[in-house]
């Protein structure tokens, strides 16, 4: 009775998941054109490899040209029409597609995003109309070549969100003059801007060359960044090479640090004694060596056969009585040189009969755990000097760090064998450990609320408290930048909408930095939960 029971049961379970219904596919947004127009734009946020889909109707042999602009990751066209008939599949992996529609019937336009991406997105769809009396056909081509780079040649580095001048130079080779209606569009990597086509300025007779100047800024995140452009025809067909701007957004480097580092500035040393010049580089970027000039001549250089960020050398001097000045100059891995500050001093003659004289002596006998200090000596008529117990010239400097109090000791071996020692102690104060700085809020990234997705971005090497932000606010169709200002540490942001009358929020970053709550003028209080 039991195993009956158990088996009704069973059924009227599968007998529910037979009807229950099936989750339901959003319908496809369709695209329409203002009276008139012959091109529409559409924008979009897509999730992390999530798809948009568009539909559009076409009259057959009409031209559609669809141009996809991405930012923020990856994404490609899918084209296909009510009929089952496919423009462009997923395998092309293409932004943009241009052809012949083969019959009048709506055709479906999917945007998918790949590669764990979440973009943002424009498409531009253009259909020209058809002409009821088409000229006779033409015999002239339209061919292009690349000429050159005028600006901005492959690799170059910027700065994040630094703007420069794209420039490419072609030539028309072809037969055909290109005139107003041509273009150079946008068609696939990273458009580095918010053009998505440049329109020809003049007539360019067949031979002629032009130059296309596209404004650009570099996108802020560091690494290698490629966008891709070519030219079109007045139809809006596809033409000559396709033209690319390949750029390299780098980290902003501190200047190369140089400095002689022993004699000091207004050194005087007696004549006969060996002086020791130690010079040093630090840079935040490779270096390959760093050269030491006395009165404006080369005397020593230190090279590193690898680049590395450190480079320390010496030169052992036997001066002559005079005036001297010294400076040393630090090159990098790119050939920039940067140069110290001059050290200037002077040798005289040596006293007749010399008594053995020095000192051993500290820039500071007391300093906080984990700072350095500088020691230095200078030993004049003596037969050997030691340092801790290693040998050493009369006229040196040491860094040295100690990590509690320390005492250290010089030594020098007289001309009559008798041998004398000088103490420097350094004094470590064990203060205790700094309180932890405060937590540093992120304001960075996609907020939503409702069907709104605001986007944010802190602006770059802000040090401050205070730091300005910018970013925009996309509601279906409709995108608006926005402009503000966020308080890192207590979370207090405001901005404003960059329109007439624009809507303005004021409110507060949690300690989290996951969600926004404050008062948005118009709409009262609301909380923005960050993707």
């Amino acid at each position: 009775m039991k195993r009956f029971q158990l088996a009704i049961l069973i059924a009227i379970a599968l007998g529910a998941l037979a009807f229950a219904p099936a989750p339901q596919t959003p319908a496809p947004k369709r695209i329409t054109f203002a009276p008139g127009a012959i091109s529409a734009m559409v924008t979009g946020a897509l999730p992390m490899n999530g798809t948009d889909e568009w539909v559009i109707r076409v009259q057959g042999t009409q031209t559609m040209h669809v141009n996809l602009g991405i930012w923020n990751g990856r994404a490609r066209l899918i084209i296909w029409g009510a009929d089952g008939t496919v423009l462009i599949s997923d395998h092309a992996d293409a932004p943009y597609w241009s052809g012949t529609v083969p019959s009048t019937q709506d055709y479906h336009i999917k945007v998918n995003a790949y590669d764990n991406t979440a973009p943002n997105y424009t498409m531009d769809v253009t259909i020209p109309p058809l002409d009821p009396n088409p000229p006779s056909p033409t015999t002239c081509t339209n061919k292009a070549a690349f000429v050159a780079d005028i600006t901005v040649p492959d690799g170059t580095p910027w700065q994040p969100n630094q703007g420069f001048n794209k420039i490419w130079r072609v030539q028309n080779i072809g037969t055909c003059a290109w005139n107003t209606g041509y273009q150079l569009a946008f068609v696939g990597g990273e458009q580095m801007t918010t053009l998505t086509h440049l329109t020809v300025p003049r007539t360019i007779a067949p031979g002629q060359t032009l130059d296309l100047l596209i404004a650009m800024n570099a996108p802020s995140a560091f690494g290698a960044h490629s966008g891709r452009w070519q030219l079109r025809d007045g139809a809006g067909v596809f033409f000559g090479p396709v033209l690319t701007v390949k750029i390299n957004t780098i980290n902003p480097a501190m200047p190369t640090q140089v400095a002689i580092i022993s004699p000091g500035n207004g050194f005087q040393f007696s004549a006969g004694a060996t002086v020791r010049v130690t010079f040093q580089a630090v840079g935040s970027t490779e270096l390959t060596s760093v050269a030491l000039y006395m009165n404006g001549a080369l005397v020593a250089k230190q090279s590193s056969r690898t680049p590395t960020r450190t480079i320390i050398g010496a030169y052992e001097w036997q001066p002559t009585p005079g005036s001297y000045d010294f400076y040393a100059v630090a090159t990098d891995l790119s050939g920039q040189a940067t140069a110290s500050a001059h050290v200037a001093g002077s040798i005289v003659d040596p006293v007749p009969h010399c008594q053995a004289s020095g000192n051993f002596r500290a820039d500071r006998s007391s300093i906080n755990v984990g700072e350095h200090v500088m020691l230095r000596w200078d030993v004049e008529c003596v037969r050997a000097i030691y340092f801790e117990g290693q040998g050493v010239t009369g006229h040196e400097a040491r860094d040295v760090q100690p990590h509690a109090t320390t005492t250290y000791t010089l030594s020098a071996t007289k001309n009559d064998g008798t041998t004398e020692s000088r103490t420097v102690t350094i004094a470590v104060n064990q203060s205790p450990a700094p309180p932890p700085p405060p937590q540093r809020r992120n304001i960075n990234g996609h907020w939503v609320v409702s069907d709104y997705l605001l986007e944010l971005t802190e602006a770059i090497g802000c040090s401050s408290v205070e730091c300005p932000i910018a970013g925009r606010v996309i509601h279906a169709t409709q995108v608006v930048d926005v402009s503000g200002t966020f308080n890192v540490f207590s979370g207090a942001v405001a901005f404003t909408a960059q329109m007439p009358n624009g809507p303005s929020f004021s409110g507060t970053v949690d300690a989290s930095s996951r969600t926004m709550t404050g008062t948005l003028s118009g709409m009262g209080t609301v909380t923005l939960t960050k993707q």
